[in-house]
C-alpha cells in the first residue's frame, strides 16, 4: 500500500479496500459492490462513490472505458465542428483522419493514466 493510501471499509459489505487519502470522506466501494450498484444508484450519487478497482479489473476495461468516452464526449464535438469539412472529403481522406483521431485519443489517454499514476505514486 502506497503512503498516500489508507484503508477503509466498503460502506456496502465492510470489506477493507485501498482509498486514496483525498478520498476518504467519501462513500466507499469494493469492485464487486459497485458492479451491483450501478443499476440501483443515480449516476449523480455513483460519481460521489470512491470505487477500489482491482489494477488487472481496470487494465482489462480500459479499452471499452476509452472507446465509450471517445463516442459519447469526443466525436459528437468532432462532428460538430468539421461535419462540413467531412462531407467535402474522400473516403480515403475520412479513413486517414479517423484513424489519426483514434491513435491521438489512445495516446492522450495513455498520457493521462501515467500522469495520474505518477500523481497517485507522490
Amino acid at each position: 500500500m502506497e503512503s498516500n493510501e489508507v484503508k477503509v471499509n466498503c460502506n456496502f459489505c465492510g470489506k477493507e479496500i485501498p482509498c486514496p487519502v483525498d478520498m476518504v470522506a467519501q462513500k466507499h466501494a469494493c469492485y464487486d459492490c459497485f458492479l451491483g450498484l450501478k443499476e440501483e444508484v443515480s449516476d449523480e450519487e455513483i460519481e460521489k462513490i470512491h470505487v477500489a478497482i482491482p489494477t488487472e479489473k481496470a487494465m482489462q476495461a480500459m479499452p471499452d472505458m476509452v472507446m465509450s468516452y471517445a463516442m459519447e464526449e469526443i466525436f459528437p464535438k468532432l462532428w460538430k465542428d468539421q461535419k462540413e469539412e467531412f462531407k467535402e472529403m474522400s473516403r480515403k481522406e475520412l479513413a486517414e483522419i479517423s484513424f489519426l483521431a483514434g491513435i491521438q485519443i489512445a495516446l492522450k489517454t495513455i498520457k493521462d493514466i501515467e500522469k495520474e499514476n505518477a500523481q497517485t505514486k507522490k
